[in-house]
């Protein structure tokens, strides 16, 4: 399995994973706070999350599968850090 991940303050989180020849994609809007979840283009989960952590549940091929995402905000001195974990799993 390979993934490509994109974040951006302006337009959101976009992240891609491939499983065989199935391309899943997760689009989030920092604005609205929508979510997104495709499968080969089709959409199969969406949402609106303004919460640190997020989790879609979806079959491919019938088999199920999920999108877990959560941000991990850290104080560091005179600073904040974030840190965005993913994963993305296929019980097929």
């Amino acid at each position: 399995m390979t993934n490509k991940v994109e974040v951006s303050a302006k337009s959101g989180m976009h992240f891609k994973f491939y499983s065989d020849d199935v391309e899943v994609t997760y689009y989030c809007s920092p604005v609205s706070g929508k979510e997104v979840v495709k499968v080969n283009g089709e959409i199969v989960s969406e949402a609106q999350n303004f919460k640190f952590s997020s989790t879609h549940q979806f079959e491919i091929n019938g088999n199920p599968a999920k999108i877990r995402l959560s941000l991990l905000l850290v104080l560091l001195p005179l600073q904040w850090v974030g840190f965005l974990q993913h994963s993305f799993y296929h019980l097929g």
